[in-house]
């Protein structure tokens, strides 16, 4: 009758460890969590702030809806093209003589003004001013 209450005992005594290596290891997660959760809520009202403070010379706000990936902004940066420079006629031949180029797009954070570019290495060669947008960019290509 002894050994069975030993044997009892030790699965109670494992079984209290387990929970208790649990319990710290759930508490070790939370305070990752609320640390998470806090430097999400300071970057997010740091956002709000800039946005709310990036009016232009005429003291309107611009807002830019969506990102930069998305094709509402794609359509929105052709048309600003063909208005700017007239028509484009682009043909077949256009698109198969590309090879491998792309455009690199940055912001010139001085100015605020969108950079398409050929040259893949500007923001190296003046760095203070300009922004370049995520390299693993593989929609458009």
């Amino acid at each position: 009758m002894l050994t069975l209450n030993f044997i009892i005992f030790c699965f109670l005594l494992v079984g209290v460890l387990l929970v208790g290596r649990s319990w710290y290891l759930n508490s070790v997660i939370e305070k990752q969590n609320k640390f998470v959760a806090k430097e999400l809520q300071s970057l997010s009202s740091k956002m709000r702030n800039t946005k709310n403070l990036s009016e232009t010379s005429s003291g309107r706000i611009e807002e830019t809806e969506g990102d930069i990936d998305s094709p509402a902004v794609l359509g929105s940066m052709i048309t600003l093209l063909v208005k700017k420079k007239g028509p484009i006629r682009l043909s077949l031949d256009d698109f198969s003589g590309m090879g491998d180029e792309y455009v690199s797009v940055y912001l010139d954070v001085a100015t605020n003004e969108l950079i398409l570019s050929l040259n893949h290495t500007l923001a190296d060669e003046t760095p203070l001013g300009l922004f370049k947008f995520a390299s693993d960019d593989s929609t458009y290509h």
